[in-house]
């Protein structure tokens, strides 16, 4: 009987399961985001102080910090880098999932007029936890 509430539980309360080992998934991308993102709120406001936070919290290393200070993302930085060094006002969001309805990939398209990135602007996509594309947005 506990292990039937316990799985009734789970599905309403709508735990997100993973397509990946490491757990990743829509709930964990989303949590990563709020936290990271809070470097900048608006064009022209950035607050590198948020990204020294983040490694207080264990979410970035100094040297991630640093990087997403200066606006510069890599293919295979951690996602909390990208979202650091772009901040809260992404122009759109993009969801890919499998047919398990499992998150198989996120794209963030990040405009120069929103977001402290270079003209016209980056699309970064993310899968589990790690920026595994990084496009220039034609003008």
């Amino acid at each position: 009987m506990k292990k039937l509430i316990l799985c009734l539980a789970f599905a309403i309360s709508g735990c997100a399961s993973s397509a990946y080992e490491s757990g990743w998934n829509s709930k964990t991308t989303y949590d990563v985001f709020h936290e990271c993102a809070q470097t900048s709120f608006s064009p022209g406001f950035y607050f590198p102080e948020n990204a020294d936070r983040l490694v207080t919290m264990k979410l970035l290393s100094r040297e991630e910090a640093e990087k997403a200070k200066r606006h510069q993302v890599s293919v295979g930085d951690r996602e909390c880098v990208a979202y650091a060094a772009y901040g809260f006002l992404p122009a759109k969001y993009e969801f890919s999932s499998n047919t398990k309805k499992q998150l198989v990939s996120r794209k963030v398209t990040y405009a120069c007029d929103k977001s402290p990135v270079e003209c016209p602007g980056k699309i970064i996509t993310i899968a589990d936890g790690r920026v595994t594309g990084i496009e220039t947005i034609e003008q």
